[in-house]
């Protein structure tokens, strides 16, 4: 179980990265008051889990609905992790995030001081992106018949979102400690990680394939 765990916890974490997001959560909330901030940090996770435990409970079913085998599908999902990883390495990703958080305001120019963002761009697709659906709809199938090994890959989960939420609670105090070179350092590390474990389901995907 405890591999299992960490197994799930390198994968959601530096996928969902909750520390990368708070600079953009500040960005997204400066013109809310203190409750609409408050309530934004509670429910961007929540929605954030939500969608990632739909994608963790039926996942299989629509691969399979869809008529798409699981080595196939851990292939492409490898693949597509391993150009998130590569976005980490080269600080593209953080630009594209921030591109995220541009669009929305741009949809509302003027925003009102109590603007909704936990569902978009905050739960999705800042927290619960295609790279976290990939994730955890690979982690589940990876524990195909253990239940005790699925619910420790939703605890982690759950874990990462409320991670996620007390560093939104907390955004305004930890992005003064945060520098821009300490961000860029730590995303290039996590990145090389991602890297490995995204090489990994695509080598395990393309060789179930041939087999």
């Amino acid at each position: 179980m405890v591999e299992i765990a960490l197994i799930a916890f390198a994968n959601l974490f530096v996928i969902v990265d909750p520390i990368g997001l708070v600079p953009l959560f500040v960005g997204l909330t400066r013109h809310m008051d203190r409750r609409a901030r408050v309530r934004a940090a509670l429910m961007g996770p929540l929605v954030g889990f939500l969608v990632l435990l739909t994608f963790a409970l039926v996942g299989d079913s629509i691969l399979t609905y869809l008529g798409i085998g699981m080595p196939a599908f851990r292939a492409a999902g490898g693949l597509l992790l391993l150009l998130f990883a590569i976005e980490m390495i080269f600080e593209k990703r953080t630009r594209r995030r921030e591109k995220q958080v541009e669009d929305a305001a741009q949809a509302t120019p003027e925003p009102a001081a109590n603007d909704d963002v936990s569902v978009f761009p905050l739960g999705v697709p800042l927290i619960a992106g295609p790279g976290a659906m990939t994730a955890i709809m690979l982690l589940m199938h990876q524990q195909t018949g253990n239940l005790a090994g699925q619910a420790t890959v939703l605890g982690v989960l759950l874990g990462v979102c409320l991670i996620s939420l007390l560093a939104f609670l907390g955004a305004a105090r930890i992005s003064h400690w945060i520098s821009p070179a300490l961000t860029m350092v730590v995303t290039r590390v996590l990145g090389v990680l991602l890297a490995s474990l995204a090489t990994q389901h695509l080598f395990d995907g393309i060789s179930a394939v041939f087999r």
